[in-house]
């Protein structure tokens, strides 16, 4: 799916609901905010994602708040900055907030209210940032741990599965 950065969450939302139970997973096409090459260049650069459990919708948030012993408030606003546990971060300081904040629990959950008139570029930003963000946490965990680098192509599956429940990745997206 082709989405420019400047779209409303609420379009991408929109169509998102339409496709729901049609689809399984969707790619967003990703052009990098330091691009240096032509946009042709990026035609393959894709975000996978998966539409969000069913389930999610039919959760309150004050239920989620007593399951989980962290549980990590986080709203995007117009302007591109966001809040996180009533906190205002500016996309600098995002990656070193979640982390903050992730490492205060390993049962923790990050629920990311979204803006309608927030852009698509500021809620895909939040979403790779957490990525990268748990990604570099499994990494020094499984360097201090076993001494390697997190990569599941070289690490055996049992040694995975281990830094993934330590650290997995606990989002969901509420209005």
């Amino acid at each position: 799916m082709y989405i420019d950065k400047d779209v409303n969450m609420g379009l991408v939302k929109s169509v998102e609901r339409k496709l729901m139970g049609e689809v399984y997973k969707v790619a967003y096409s990703i052009i990098p905010e330091e691009a240096i090459y032509d946009k042709q260049y990026y035609k393959n650069y894709v975000y996978k994602t998966y539409f969000s459990n069913l389930m999610w919708n039919f959760v309150r948030r004050e239920d989620l708040e007593k399951k989980y012993d962290h549980y990590i408030a986080a709203k995007q606003f117009e302007s591109g900055v966001y809040e996180v546990n009533d906190e205002i971060v500016g996309k600098k300081d995002l990656a070193e907030t979640l982390r903050t904040e992730i490492v205060k629990s390993d049962d923790y959950l990050i629920d990311l209210e979204i803006n309608n008139e927030a852009n698509f570029g500021s809620y895909l930003r939040f979403k790779l940032t957490l990525e990268e963000v748990i990604h570099n946490l499994r990494n020094d965990y499984a360097l201090a741990t076993y001494g390697e680098q997190y990569d599941i192509d070289m690490m055996s599956i049992e040694k995975q599965r281990k830094i993934v429940t330590k650290y997995p990745i606990r989002f969901i997206e509420s209005r």
